[in-house]
């Protein structure tokens, strides 16, 4: 995932065994490289200023991780958001965005006869005006 700005790239690595988020100087990926999360990580999303960088674990928690940028890559310490273990979770990529006013919009995994459904909801303003009257 870049950074807001271009110069930085987001990722998840498996190479010390385990998911990690690591961040990379944009596009000379191989110069240097910093480690983010420090137990575990994935699907790696930049918030909109590009001073925050969000992360999911595989324990259900989201993650937030305050960076600087200049003069170089510097990461803050990781702080758990909120924890749902019934999130959707891809290791491709996130699941999640981030609202600019700093809203999650996330997906949900639903069991039992629901899980199979998908809802589709066309002119939504105008179903949403027919459901709250003024």
């Amino acid at each position: 995932m870049l950074s807001p700005d271009g110069r930085w790239l987001a990722y998840t690595s498996n190479e010390s065994g385990a998911d990690e988020v690591f961040v990379a100087p944009f596009p000379d990926v191989a110069n240097s490289r910093w480690r983010v999360s420090n137990s575990g990580g994935n699907e790696p999303l930049w918030a909109r200023s590009g001073h925050e960088l969000f992360y999911r674990t595989s324990r259900g928690e989201m993650i937030a991780v305050e960076v600087a940028t200049e003069p170089t890559f510097s990461p803050g310490t990781p702080r758990v958001l909120f924890t749902d273990a019934t999130l959707h979770s891809s290791i491709l990529h996130p699941q999640y965005d981030v609202a600019p006013d700093g809203r999650f919009l996330m997906i949900r995994q639903l069991r039992g006869e629901a899980a199979g459904r998908v809802i589709l909801i066309q002119n939504f303003v105008d179903e949403l005006k027919r459901l709250m009257p003024r």
